[in-house]
């Protein structure tokens, strides 16, 4: 009978001599680049938790405000162990149940504001020097300002935003208010993303595209807990 040989367990590697079984180095970069952008967004953003009413998801109490993100999963889940066993241990479709969602400052449409809230206005200009029989390809985005005079009933009459000061109204503007946004320390943080990549860090094509800098500027209040824990 043949002799048999332990062959030791070697790694699998690729055509370069790598082993692939393991992360790559730019992998493990961007892993660490995502987790460091994880915790920032947990240090600045704020949750809140809210009860569905039975039958209907869309009909939604809140019960707890301003809490960061792994406190209100906590809550959220201390919450529901307690609501299950008080319907038997039983969870019907559409039953009630915690939920948390973001707080975001909130972005109104329209050309009403007071002095020193961010405005968010359109910008159209041309993309490259193509035209053809009088058509153009331009370019449609956001770009954020704060409005300087505004006028009876509150229409903004002046803003200024990165290229200065424009005596005029705003094309399409979106509204957020100075009460519930640091606006000079977003404006500081847009315009530092411009220099480090360029006009393209100032630019915005939906005011959803600026939700992360809402977040990270708004001004947020204390914890409200307005449900006791569970236990």
């Amino acid at each position: 009978m043949g002799k048999f040989e332990t062959i030791p367990l070697v790694p699998e590697q690729d055509s370069a001599g790598c082993d692939i079984t393991q992360p790559a180095p730019a992998d493990r970069r961007l892993d660490a680049t995502l987790e460091q952008m994880r915790k920032e967004w947990h240090g600045v953003a704020r949750y809140r938790i809210f009860l569905t009413a039975d039958g209907d998801w869309n009909d939604k109490t809140v019960v707890a405000e301003w809490l960061p993100y792994q406190e209100a999963c906590d809550i959220r889940d201390k919450l529901n162990v307690v609501l299950l066993a008080q319907n038997g241990g039983v969870h019907r479709w559409a039953s009630p149940s915690y939920g948390i969602s973001l707080h975001l400052p909130p972005v109104v449409k329209g050309n009403q504001a007071c002095v020193g809230d961010l405005l968010l206005h359109e910008v159209v200009e041309p993309h490259g020097e193509f035209s053809l029989s009088g058509v153009v390809v331009v370019r449609q985005f956001l770009v954020p300002a704060v409005v300087t005079e505004v006028g009876p009933g509150g229409r903004i009459v002046s803003f200024c935003d990165r290229t200065g000061g424009h005596a005029r109204a705003p094309r399409n503007p979106h509204v957020v208010s100075a009460s519930v946004l640091d606006v000079v320390g977003l404006l500081a943080s847009i315009k530092a993303e411009e220099a480090r990549r360029g006009h393209w860090g100032g630019e915005f094509i939906t005011p959803k595209a600026i939700q992360h800098w809402l977040v990270a500027h708004q001004l947020n209040q204390d914890p409200t807990y307005p449900v006791k824990e569970a236990a």
